[in-house]
C-alpha cells in the first residue's frame, strides 16, 4: 500500500491535486492512467485521473513521437512536410522529414520520434535558437568587409536581436535518413536560411536534447558572435 500512498503524494507535488494534504489515497488502473481516489485534511474526497489528460495543444508540446498522418509527401523529392508549424521567437519552423531519393521505405517511428524532439527544441530553446543566428549575424557584420557584404543582401548594420527574425529566408527543422551512413543514419537538424548567408545557410544538428554542431563545426558564443571551429572568419 505504501506505492499507492507515494503515487498520490507525486501527483500532489506535481500540482496535479491542488490545495489538498493528503492523508490517503487509493488507485485503480483505466487503460494506461489512474483513478485516484484521495481524502484531503477536511475530509472531502477527489477522484481524479493520473496523469490527467491533455488539451490538444498541450498534447502537440508534450508528444513524444508524430504521427506519418500528420504528414504530406512532397512531389519531386523524397520528403514529408509537417502539416501544421512550430511557433518560436525566430518565427514559425515547418518540419521535414528527408530521405535518400534511393531509399523507397516510408519515414518510420525513429524519424517520427526526432520530429517530436526537434518540435519541442524549438519550443523550448527558440531563445537559444535566436541567440546563434544572432551570434552569426554578429560574426557577419565583425568580419572584414563584412558592413560592404550587409549591405548587398539588403540588410542593415544595427540590426537589433529581436529584429533578426525579419530577415530570414527559411526556416526549417528536419530528420534526416541516409543508410550509407553507417553510424549515424538519422540526423536531426535546425535549418535556417539568413538573408545575409542564403547561399550556405545556417545548419544546427540537434542531438540528445541539445545543438552539438554548427554546420558541421563545434562552436561558441563569445561575446554574443558565434565563433566556429576552424573558422575563415575568425
Amino acid at each position: 500500500m505504501m506505492w499507492y500512498f507515494r503515487l498520490v503524494q507525486m501527483a500532489v507535488q506535481m500540482h496535479w491535486i491542488s490545495g489538498l494534504e493528503v492523508k490517503w489515497g487509493k488507485c485503480d488502473e483505466v487503460g494506461h492512467a489512474l483513478h485516484l481516489t484521495v481524502a484531503g485534511r477536511r475530509g472531502c474526497n477527489r477522484r481524479v485521473l493520473w496523469p490527467p489528460s491533455l488539451s490538444l495543444s498541450q498534447r502537440k508540446t508534450h508528444q513524444t513521437t508524430m504521427n506519418i498522418s500528420e504528414f504530406e509527401k512532397q512531389k519531386g523529392w523524397n520528403c514529408w512536410m509537417w502539416k501544421d508549424h512550430v511557433s518560436s521567437p525566430l518565427g514559425d519552423f515547418r518540419i521535414e522529414l528527408q530521405i535518400e531519393d534511393s531509399d523507397k521505405t516510408p519515414p518510420g517511428e525513429e524519424m517520427l520520434a526526432r520530429a517530436a524532439d526537434l518540435q519541442r527544441y524549438a519550443q523550448d530553446h527558440g531563445e537559444s535558437i535566436l541567440d546563434l543566428v544572432f551570434g552569426s549575424y554578429l560574426r557577419c557584420l565583425k568580419h572584414t568587409g563584412g558592413e560592404d557584404w550587409l549591405d548587398g543582401c539588403d540588410v542593415p548594420r544595427d540590426l537589433k536581436r529581436e529584429a533578426v527574425r525579419e530577415y530570414m529566408a527559411g526556416r526549417v527543422l528536419f530528420v534526416r535518413r541516409d543508410f550509407d551512413v553507417e553510424e549515424t543514419p538519422y540526423t536531426s537538424f535546425v535549418r535556417v536560411v539568413p538573408q545575409w548567408d542564403e547561399e550556405h545557410a545556417l545548419e544546427m544538428e540537434v542531438e540528445d536534447g541539445k545543438i552539438v554542431s554548427v554546420d558541421n563545426a563545434s562552436f561558441e558564443l563569445k561575446d554574443g558572435v558565434l565563433k566556429l571551429e576552424f573558422d575563415a572568419f575568425a
